[in-house]
């Protein structure tokens, strides 16, 4: 198997190859492996981004059912690498956690746009809230 299309929703997993690592390593390891994976996914160097994600593609079908199974698994990790000592830590925690609340955020303006159709004041200030949240961050240049 491959993963060098282009687009990140190229999925080779299954649900074959979930099962087999629950038998395997049982439902703690596993949600362990799998939390530390999708950390992995934002990691600061980028071989270890491009292998953490070719590794994700081969072995998981969908991402949001495996997150919400290995969610407790993740905030354990995540709230440990943030009061961790590491710098590296707290960077990956930080670029998951702003990750992830950038997805909810747009997918949240977006369906109340639609809904509503008025909400484009609220489309900016919001846009202007996570400019600073990613400037406070390193993530953009001031």
């Amino acid at each position: 198997m491959s993963t060098e299309s282009a687009g990140e929703d190229d999925v080779f997993g299954t649900d074959h190859c979930q099962s087999l690592l629950l038998s395997v390593l049982g439902r703690a390891r596993r949600d362990r492996v799998l939390a530390g994976l999708y950390m992995s996914r934002s990691d600061s160097a980028l071989l270890v981004r491009q292998a953490a994600l070719h590794v994700w593609k081969v072995v998981v079908a969908h991402t949001p059912r495996t997150l919400r199974d290995v969610m407790s698994t993740l905030f354990q990790l995540l709230l440990g690498c943030l009061a961790s000592p590491s710098p590296d830590k707290r960077q990956v925690t930080r670029a998951v956690i702003i990750i992830s609340i950038i997805i909810i955020i747009i997918k949240g303006i977006y369906i109340a746009q639609v809904r509503k159709g008025h909400k484009c004041a609220m489309s900016a200030e919001m846009a202007v809230w996570l400019r600073n949240c990613l400037c406070l961050y390193g993530y953009l240049d001031n």
